[in-house]
């Protein structure tokens, strides 16, 4: 079975040292972007990878994200 996947975003920048990066997301709001869930991120190639949330903060109009 093909699993449908729902945009949720889009990664505008790498955000510091340790790997974070800041996400736009589309409905502006970040509980899709919550610590413990999984997303799936696709690559310029078009795969995907599976990314678990390990912390997730709002900061102006976007979302400081760091994947585990």
């Amino acid at each position: 079975m093909k699993e449908t996947l729902i945009p949720i975003g889009i990664i505008k920048k790498t955000f510091g040292i340790k790997g974070a990066v800041r996400i736009k997301t589309y409905s502006g709001e970040g509980r899709c972007l919550s610590p413990n869930i999984y997303i799936f991120v696709q690559k310029k190639a078009g795969d995907y990878q599976k990314l678990k949330v390990v912390s997730s903060k709002q900061f102006k109009d976007f979302f400081v994200v760091q994947f585990e």
